[in-house]
Formats: C-alpha cells, sequence, structure tokens
C-alpha cells in the first residue's frame, strides 16, 4: 500500500507542490451539486514515517454561493508546505524502511510494441538447419514473448521465451511458414499486441 501511495504522490493526483522526503498518500474530491463544473470538497490524506495526515479543504455549508475553483491540487500543496516547514525544523525522514516480512509488490509490466522482426537460417549440417526470429521488445526482464506460426484455422503457438528478444526454430530446413510475436505480461495474465507477420523462406 505505501508503495502505491508514494507512487501517487509522485507522479499521480497527488504530484501537485513541492517535498523531497518520504510521503505516501492520495488525494479526493467530490463534484458540488449546484453549480457545474465546481468542486465542493477536496483533501489529502497521507503519511510521513513520523506523521498521519488529512487536510480537507471546503465551506461548512455548501450552496451555489459557496463552493471551490480547484481540485484536491490544493490541499496537496499546503501539505507539501507544512511537511516542508516541520523538516526545517527537525530533519524528517527520507525514505520509507519497508518491514522485514513484508514483500514488495511487483513493478507493473508495460508490454511493448515488437518491432524489426526478422527471420534467418543458421546452419550445423544438412540435417540440421535451424531457423531463428529476432525482434525488438523491451528492457524488462520479465515480459515474455509468445511466438506463434500462421495457420488455416487457429494459429500455433510453438513456444515462447522469457526476458530475451530471439526464438530457435528446430528443423526449418524446406519450411516456408510466416510467424508473428505477441508479448504477454505474467502478472496480469494478458497478452498485447501482436507484431507483424514475418516469413522464413528456404
Amino acid at each position: 500500500m505505501t508503495e502505491m501511495l508514494i507512487e501517487t504522490v509522485a507522479s499521480g493526483t497527488a504530484s501537485a507542490g513541492d517535498f523531497s522526503k518520504a510521503l505516501a498518500g492520495k488525494t479526493g474530491s467530490t463534484q458540488h451539486l449546484q453549480v457545474k463544473g465546481k468542486t465542493k470538497d477536496a483533501w489529502f490524506a497521507g503519511y510521513t514515517p513520523e506523521y498521519v495526515m488529512a487536510l480537507w479543504m471546503g465551506y461548512d455549508k455548501s450552496d451555489k454561493e459557496h463552493y471551490l475553483t480547484g481540485g484536491s491540487e490544493y490541499p496537496t500543496r499546503l501539505v507539501k508546505s507544512i511537511l516542508t516547514e516541520l523538516d526545517k525544523q527537525d530533519s524528517l525522514v527520507q525514505s520509507f524502511t519497508k518491514p522485514e516480512k513484508v514483500t514488495a509488490v511487483p513493478k507493473p509490466i508495460v508490454l511493448p510494441e515488437i518491432k524489426n522482426l526478422q527471420a534467418s537460417y543458421s546452419f550445423g549440417s544438412i540435417s540440421l538447419v535451424r531457423g531463428k526470429l529476432t525482434w525488438e521488445g523491451s528492457t524488462d526482464k520479465r515480459v515474455i514473448y509468445r511466438i506463434y506460426r500462421d495457420k488455416a484455422g487457429i494459429d500455433e503457438r510453438i513456444g515462447e521465451v522469457e526476458g530475451v528478444t530471439e526464438f530457435t526454430i528446430d528443423d526449418a530446413l524446406f519450411r516456408s511458414k510466416r510467424y508473428y510475436i505477441v508479448p504477454y505480461n505474467p502478472l496480469t495474465k494478458v497478452e498485447g499486441k501482436r507484431s507483424k507477420s514475418v516469413q522464413l523462406t528456404w
């Protein structure tokens, strides 16, 4: 939870304002029911290793004359300003410490667009001719690449590799076939966009 809320502060809805040390949190807002496009309530709730805070902005009585013109970035900025002043008085902790028995949540995998798929042959002997597929993918070594062969009806998945961008096709002599690559996310169990097909031709 802390890792997710740190990311929210770093690059999400709670990124407004400046505070360079440990902070995790979440913003929120509600739409004004009587004034279209305006905000009724806005807040930031979060914590550092030393403090827990929740800051709300709004009116005790909310009507057509009482509303906010901005959203949750205002309480977020105010919280960070308060923490900055506290840090000047008594230096706050730079980063959170993960408890020993807690397992970190894996970072999300972003599936790449497969580019520059190439097919070639490698020769050992006349009876040992292999096909080789190479492509450009992701620098994330967790990405799995599934290799498919074009086939009438349902295409055939002939293999997969993890974290590398090449695949060897055994016994490829005199086989003129078309192949394509599909990236796969093992965390979400979802396939990405397939590459263009390439032909392995003798």
